[in-house]
């Protein structure tokens, strides 16, 4: 369904759709322009002309807005069991983009401890237990002191931790596409260790393919959205058969979503 079909009424859209859906094809791609085009998504996604009592959907924010145009009541999407707050927040972040060294510099400036990695201190306890040991030991120090922590590997596009990051990525014979794996690994089982080590509740991880790699090393298998916190970055409720992380509060963020206060936002909320 292209964004030319989407320029029609509304009635013309659905029988453009019907006559596809007639076809039987095994899927269907709409595409999009603008939020009139996001509006008329929602409503042919729910609309009785694709039969079946079960959708498959794949897609990004725009997905989410698409169905949630379809209710327009004002209030915001929430689950009155997880909206009062956490009492500490473990943020992971990966993101090198402006937007999140933003938010780590105002969480820093507002009662947020740092913890500063960089990919060379990664490898290296990567392969060497007490090195991560080491790492733990700074994380949780500061978590039972009652603080909320940030561990990042970077400060925004200009830190130069990440030329030295790639120059060491390549010395150590991986192309500097392994780097997000590599980070995203290793500071996913970090965060679980941490959370079955000091009981968090709540956790951020920033930055897409840190969000990506990191999140397979938790061990879950659902996301239930329990709250909104800014367009496309939620707060949801994990679902895994390990008691530690079962019900644990987690935000994904892209580097550029979020106010600048957005750490402080999923914290509070």
């Amino acid at each position: 369904i292209s964004v030319l079909d989407l320029d029609q009424l509304m009635d013309e859209v659905l029988t453009i759709l019907e006559s596809k859906v007639t076809r039987q094809p095994s899927m269907v791609l709409f595409d999009s322009l603008t939020n009139e085009h996001v509006s008329k998504v929602g409503q042919l996604i729910a609309s009785s002309k694709l039969e079946g009592e079960q959708r498959f959907i794949i897609g990004s924010s725009g997905v989410s807005n698409a169905i949630a145009s379809l209710y327009q009541s004002g209030e915001r999407y929430t689950d009155a069991s997880a909206t009062s707050g956490a009492d500490q927040l473990l943020v992971i972040s990966g993101s090198c983009s402006p937007a999140t060294e933003k938010q780590i510099q105002w969480a820093l400036s507002h009662n947020f401890e740092g913890l500063s990695l960089t990919l060379h201190e990664i490898m290296e306890a990567s392969q060497d237990q007490s090195g991560k040991a080491r790492i733990l030991a700074r994380a949780i120090d500061q978590i039972n002191n009652g603080k909320s922590l940030i561990i990042y590997t970077a400060l925004g596009p200009d830190d130069p931790s990440i030329k030295k990051n790639q120059e060491n990525i390549i010395k150590n014979g991986h192309p500097i596409s392994d780097s997000s794996k590599i980070l995203g690994s290793f500071l996913g089982n970090l965060a679980k260790t941490i959370i079955k080590d000091t009981g968090l509740k709540r956790l951020v991880f920033a930055g897409d393919d840190t969000s990506s790699y990191a999140t397979r090393q938790l061990g879950i298998y659902a996301l239930e959205m329990i709250t909104r916190v800014a367009p496309g970055a939620p707060l949801c409720r994990c679902y895994s058969d390990g008691p530690d992380l079962d019900g644990l509060e987690i935000a994904l963020k892209s580097g550029q979503f979020g106010p600048e206060d957005y750490f402080n936002q999923v914290l509070e909320n």
